[in-house]
């Protein structure tokens, strides 16, 4: 029975690691996402970040703009609004 333990939890180990390396990074394409990155893009009125999440390894943001929910894709290098900017250059 002892034999048996070891190989087991090693296997276990093995099963379980790419789904344990794979949550820890989930998430990564919001991480450094905050205005100030999106304003470095386009120009953004005041607005507040109700929620970010990531969607196919890009950032969804929803903005509050006075009142109005605005979503918004974002990486660190680009935001996508109907429209790509890019250092504050419409790219699309």
């Amino acid at each position: 029975m002892k034999k048996l333990l070891l190989p087991t939890a090693i296997a276990a180990v093995m099963l379980f690691l790419p789904i344990i390396s794979q949550a820890d990074q989930s998430g990564q394409a919001c991480k450094d996402i905050t205005l100030a990155v999106m304003q470095t893009h386009v120009p953004i009125p005041p607005a507040s970040i109700l929620s970010k999440h990531e969607v196919n390894g890009v950032c969804e943001v929803i903005l509050d703009i006075n009142g109005q929910y605005v979503p918004v894709y974002a990486g660190k290098n680009f935001i996508i609004a109907g429209e790509m900017f890019q250092d504050k250059k419409q790219i699309t």
